[in-house]
């Protein structure tokens, strides 16, 4: 009799708290509060990033750490059609090239039909998808309704500069030109380039446009957000190893893994590299290109965001 009495006043109790749990937090689910109270790890795993910031450091150790491999999907239409909207002056020739495609494939949100289909497509292979996706509510309920989680990256916005006029595709290939056989942005200097790639052109997308695409996942309940150079610790010359493992434990306790913090860093450190376009990700390497021109522009277009990720407390750097 009395252990009926317990179990019914655990059952009340934990009916309480998923009360508690939807009204503070609207957005939550009930497979994350599933999740969490019965310690289920995520069913999905999905690492959505934003181009640049640091997609190749955070994939091969959630394949470590997960004991999963990964699978990409970056500009195959066939599999995902896209949807263009031509929200800038681009023609149907102009979409033909394939780093022209591709460059706007990526700002693109996913269609929930082919979402589930490619998750469908991945489930039973002990694989966890990887791609640049914007958020969307569409895609967000898809996760909410396999029991997913998202693993979500920022980066210092002003590195997020230097790093796209850096990447091959953009320093090899001129997608902000707009007209085949432009070359225009790579007869820029550093500092022209770093200005168009704030700015946008009538042919290709603005630091903010990018931002305000991407950055709506932080919000999300799905979502387990990690900080770039936090992720790095020492490596990036920024943070602690106490700061690092501060992080790594974020992906752990998201994945719901028993691991030591010596385990982390180990994962880490074997992982570290291992990336197909991964270089030194160092923080600040901004400091060596920005001019006060660019730094003043950077705080028009952009200083807002640079606030709200963390990055600054004001204007005043």
């Amino acid at each position: 009799m009395v252990s009926k009495k317990i179990a019914l006043i655990g059952s009340w109790c934990l009916l309480i708290l998923a009360l508690i749990w939807i009204i503070l937090i609207p957005k939550a689910s009930f497979n994350e509060f599933y999740r969490v109270i019965y310690k289920k790890p995520p069913e999905e795993i999905v690492l959505f990033t934003m181009p640049k910031t640091g997609t190749h450091l955070l994939r091969p150790l959630l394949e470590h750490l997960s004991e999963k491999k990964s699978v990409s999907y970056w500009s195959n239409e066939v599999v995902c059609p896209k949807s263009y909207l031509y929200e800038k002056n681009i023609t149907n020739l102009f979409l033909l090239l394939p780093h022209v495609l591709q460059a706007y494939w990526l700002h693109q949100p996913i269609p929930s039909s082919c979402f589930n289909s490619i998750l469908d497509k991945i489930h039973n292979s002990n694989a966890f998808l990887v791609t640049h996706a914007p958020y969307s509510e569409e895609m967000e309920s898809v996760i909410n309704k396999r029991n997913g989680i998202v693993f979500f990256l920022i980066r210092d916005p002003r590195d997020w500069v230097i790093s796209v006029i850096k990447h091959p595709p953009i320093s090899g290939v001129d997608i902000y030109g707009g007209p085949i056989g432009d070359h225009t942005f790579q007869s820029l200097d550093m500092s022209q380039k770093i200005n168009t790639v704030i700015d946008g052109t009538p042919f290709y997308y603005s630091g903010r446009e990018v931002f305000n695409k991407f950055l709506p996942w932080l919000n999300s309940s799905t979502c387990c957000v990690l900080r770039f150079e936090a992720l790095l610790g020492p490596k990036g010359g920024s943070y602690s190893e106490n700061d690092q493992i501060v992080e790594l434990r974020k992906i752990a306790n998201a994945l719901h893994l028993d691991v030591t913090d010596k385990q982390l860093l180990e994962a880490f450190d074997a992982s570290f590299g291992k990336g197909i376009i991964f270089t030194k990700g160092k923080a600040g390497t901004w400091k060596e290109y920005f001019s006060q021109e660019n730094k003043n522009n950077f705080k028009q277009h952009l200083g807002d965001i640079l606030i709200e990720l963390g990055y600054e407390k004001d204007y005043n750097w």
